[in-house]
């Protein structure tokens, strides 16, 4: 770019050189006294208009007027707009628009000057928003325009600059402001418009990830109704979609408002993926407004995440964007080993120097390399580190800027830069755990800013590394001992005691020991001694560990305690110390705790586990001694527990604490409730401790479900129901409900005598038993008259243990016998009244009728059919006898035809239906119907042969016979 500003005569004269022909006289130009300078220009237009209009980067041209013949933006009459517009680098300056509204080829209009920015920066947004009018008509082939000039603010749309440039663009005008007009808008605000594809960038593969869509209404009247939402994979497919049907907030939305909806996107394999997203709604030319939506799945690098560039493939998984062949892998002037990440040009390959430059032809360039998506785990202290070599101009200018970038284009934090020279390899060292349990990119971006040539020899990049940190942790046998803190509680011998201490390192990258010694001990209160008496080795790995032990000898009996420094290279716990501190004693007893599961400490050495019948055993006790001796254990075992698997046993051999009492198994259902006790004497060879180790299994009460009763659950406010007849007997059972006891070791019984407690009581009355875990009622005898009314019962059920007992309420409705009774089904039968049921069907029609048969009364019912004395032909099916008592209902069909051969008249089913107590007759008649013969006429005779219009043949006098 020109770095000075030439006013002179010269320049006046190739102004007006340039404007001496004639330029037409629609949508004349601004002038400008100093043409031609570069510099001076707008980018990044963008205005949400329907379809959204984005120009792009408008390159630095020296051409003051550019007219984008094709470059289009539609308005809409009524509705309000914003424009964003972007300030060049390299010099301040203000930025205004005007729109043709009435397409007259000039912007002098009333309301057709948009607005202006203030005078903006270098590289700062600004931004105008206008409304086009309501009413405005309609126009296509009109024009807007776009001007910049240097510090200060356009007013004139032709009128006569300094410094600065004019865009103009085509445009349309539409008047649709009475109607709804849908826009949907992804996250950002980026239109995602009908029939378009829209790219939602990368989604973790296998997991579910929620992405938000504006719907917009830019009508200025009528509100938009959406009436559907849906999503379904399309295209390559790979991916599993799910979008909300509902809008927040809900459907419709007025004019200028908006709602959102999510859709749950989960890649079912790395790679691109596509779905397609269908929105109903009332627009008038976009009613079925569809989105096809592209993405690409991903699984995140793990840590450490390490890049050399020296592999098969270094950038395979690397995102290189900007100018062609900027950003390469290079063997040139690596940091060690063979290949580098670099952005340079005209190289002379192999060489052990840097040499071309990323001068790409004299113009102003830039180019982002930005690394695989990295995953960082929650909690983790992580560093990023890479060496950092850069040859090119210095100043304000080649600058290279890293960072840390969380959607892959911008960066979350800048770690680096804008970075101009610095002489030969630097390794840069960031901290990135303000990151921990996110997902991240590496961004590097480099910008030559202007286009001077650049003959230096570029960047290059080598050896990135993202890794955890050494995380240094203590623990004294299972018990975290904090840097700082202290580890209290520990009991010695007097005699003297080893204390065996484990360093871990939770990081990612090698735990290094610095000190001399590694663990440095300082005796403090009560002690003797206290040496290291085994050193742990160095370094450790991440997720490794190494052991030292501390020989503590005290004075005498009484508190003590000692210091431990250890230094190291974790970045905040070095050095690492902490004091130790406890009580010198003669002995201890063993001590037992609650270790994983349910066991309960009762109190007097007692250790309590209460199980339900049939649950899941898998409880510990611990056995430490708080001096440090080692034990024996003696088991006496409890009465045999069936489902256990697993359960302490003897140890013999004396053995150093922790020691797991383990129960595993489960309480079968079989075993009888009540107390299994285990009696365990630990021993350290000084002392024992005993204690009683119980699992209680409970005595669960009896459960009862609905089986065959109508209805209810048993409960006094919701009995069971059923309903019997007047005349249903002892045959007339039903199982009411189940009944199930899961200690499957007892039986359930019922106890005593059912108690009614409401309704009839003088007729023959109701029996109940309890077998195979089903509670039936059936009547006593036959049920009479005197029975018919609600009789209600309470049943209680026992498994022997009063305190379980439970009571089932009975409700039972006993109705007068209501005969079975027969209906015409979906067929062509005819109840013909009297019991008589009529089929009439015309010789050789088919047959496919059904009479249903029901009782209205819970009965089972027999069939008795006697069938015509002679049969009718073409039949394939008809009624049989039932002899078994069966529940209606119950269908009588008959299939087949009524063969031609068959004698018209009447074929009779009679058929007789009985319910145990009532009986139901009923005929079945299938009439065939004796049709009359039909005659036509022969060929070549006239007439139908009726009275009015007989059959007419004609004969000659001589005619011989025929």
């Amino acid at each position: 770019m020109s770095s000075y500003r030439i006013k002179s005569l010269l320049a006046l004269m190739l102004l007006a050189a340039c404007f001496g022909t004639a330029l037409a006289a629609q949508y004349t130009p601004p002038t400008y006294t100093s043409p031609g300078a570069t510099g001076d220009y707008c980018a990044n237009i963008q205005i949400n208009t329907s379809p959204a209009f984005n120009s792009g980067t408008i390159s630095d041209s020296a051409t003051d007027y550019n007219y984008h013949a094709g470059v289009s933006a539609t308005f809409e009459a009524g509705i309000s707009y914003t424009m964003t517009v972007l300030n060049n680098p390299d010099w301040d300056g203000g930025i205004a628009a005007w729109l043709d509204l009435n397409g007259d080829g000039d912007y002098a209009d009333a309301n057709e000057y948009l607005g202006a920015t203030a005078v903006l920066t270098l590289s700062q947004s600004g931004t105008i928003n206008f409304t086009v009018p309501t009413g405005t008509t309609a126009q296509s082939g009109t024009r807007f325009r776009v001007i910049q000039v240097y510090n200060g603010v356009p007013n004139d749309p032709i009128g006569s600059y300094g410094f600065g440039q004019c865009e103009e663009y085509d445009a349309v005008i539409n008047n649709n402001a009475g109607d709804p007009e849908i826009q949907v808008f992804g996250t950002g605000s980026n239109p995602a418009n009908s029939g378009a594809t829209f790219n939602i960038g990368p989604f973790l593969t296998g997991a579910p990830t929620n992405y938000t869509f504006t719907v917009s209404n830019l009508g200025a009247t009528n509100p938009l109704n959406v009436t559907g939402i849906s999503a379904a994979s399309s295209g390559v497919g790979n991916v599993s979609v799910t979008a909300s049907p509902t809008l927040v907030p809900a459907s419709p939305i007025n004019a200028g408002a908006s709602a959102t909806f999510d859709v749950a996107v989960t890649p079912t394999a790395d790679g691109p993926f596509e779905f397609t997203i269908t929105i109903n709604n009332n627009d008038a030319d976009e009613g079925t407004y569809t989105i096809v939506v592209q993405g690409t799945g991903f699984t995140p690098a793990a840590l450490p995440y390490t890049e050399d560039f020296e592999g098969a493939s270094p950038l395979a998984n690397w995102a290189i964007s900007g100018q062609a062949g900027a950003w390469h892998v290079t063997t040139n002037y690596p940091a060690g080993g063979a290949a580098c990440l670099g952005y340079c040009t005209g190289e002379t390959q192999p060489s052990a120097t840097a040499d071309g430059d990323y001068d790409f032809g004299g113009v102003t360039n830039s180019g982002t390399a930005r690394s695989p998506q990295i995953s960082i785990p929650a909690g983790a202290s992580v560093t990023l580190s890479f060496d950092h070599y850069q040859d090119t101009e210095t100043g304000t200018y080649d600058q290279l800027t890293v960072g840390i970038s969380l959607n892959g284009t911008t960066f979350a934090t800048t770690l680096l830069g804008p970075s101009g020279y610095n002489n030969g390899y630097t390794t840069r060292t960031f901290d990135i755990s303000a990151y921990a349990g996110q997902v991240v990119y590496v961004l590097f971006f480099f910008d030559t800013i202007d286009n001077f040539a650049n003959t230096t020899t570029g960047i290059r990049i080598d050896n990135l590394q993202v890794i955890e940190a050494p995380e240094m942790d203590v623990l004294r046998g299972a018990t975290p001992v904090s840097d700082g803190g202290t580890d209290s509680g520990v009991d010695i011998l007097t005699a003297g005691t080893n204390l065996t201490y484990t360093i871990e390192n939770n990081g990612g990258s090698d735990l290094n020991l610095t000190g001399t010694p590694l663990v440095s001990v300082t005796a403090g209160t009560n002690v003797t001694s206290v040496n290291v008496t085994t050193s742990p080795s160095t370094p450790v790995a991440g997720a490794g560990s190494t052991q030292f032990i501390i020989n503590v000898v005290p004075t005498a009996a009484g508190a003590y305690d000692f210091t431990v420094s250890i230094n190291n290279d974790d970045p905040d716990e070095n050095p690492y110390n902490f004091t130790v501190s406890g009580n010198a004693v003669s002995n201890v007893p063993p001590a037992v705790t609650l270790g994983a599961g349910n066991w309960v400490d009762a109190g007097g050495g007692l250790f309590t586990l209460t199980l339900n019948p049939g649950a899941t055993i898998n409880d510990t006790l611990n056995v430490d001694d708080p001096t440090p001796n080692d034990m024996t254990v003696d088991v006496i075992t409890a009465a045999a527990l069936t489902g256990i698997t697993g359960q302490p046993a003897n140890i013999t051999t004396p053995t150093a604490g922790t020691i797991n009492l383990t129960w595993t198994g489960t309480a079968d259902a079989s075993n009888t409730p009540g107390n299994y006790n285990w009696t365990i004497d630990i021993n350290d060879g000084t002392s024992t401790t005993s204690i009683t180790a119980r699992i209680i299994i409970v005595d669960v009460p009896p459960q009862h479900t609905i089986l065959n009763a109508s209805g209810g659950d048993g409960s006094a406010g919701t009995p069971y129901t059923y309903t019997f007849a007047v005349g249903n007997t002892g045959a007339n059972s039903v199982d009411l409900a189940t009944v199930t006891d899961a200690n499957t070791s007892q039986t359930v019984t019922i106890s005593g005598t059912p108690n009614q407690t409401s309704g009839p009581t003088g007729g023959t009355g109701f029996q109940f038993t309890l077998a195979a875990n089903a509670l039936t009622v059936a009547p006593a005898g036959a049920l009479v008259a005197a029975d018919v009314g609600t009789q209600v019962f309470e049943v209680v059920v026992s498994d022997g243990n009063v305190a379980n007992d439970q009571t089932i309420t009975v409700s039972l409705d006993v109705v007068a016998n209501v005969p079975p009774a027969v209906s015409v089904g979906t067929s062509n039968w005819v109840n013909a009244g009297g019991g008589l049921f009529t089929l009439t069907v015309n010789p050789g029609a088919a047959i496919n009728d059904t009479l249903v048969v029901t009782d209205t009364t819970p009965d089972n019912m027999t069939v008795d059919v006697t069938a015509p004395g002679t049969a009718l032909t073409g039949l394939t099916a008809e009624p049989a006898d039932i002899a078994a008592p069966t529940a209606g209902p119950i269908n009588l069909t008959w299939t087949g035809t009524a063969a031609a051969s068959n004698t018209p008249g009447n074929y009779n089913w009679t058929i007789d239906i009985n319910d145990g107590t009532s009986s139901t007759v009923i005929t079945a008649r299938i009439i065939v119907v004796d049709v009359a013969p039909q005659h036509t006429a022969a060929t070549g005779i006239s007439g139908d042969g009726s009275a009015g219009t007989p059959y007419l043949a004609t004969y000659a006098q001589n005619d011989p016979p025929a």
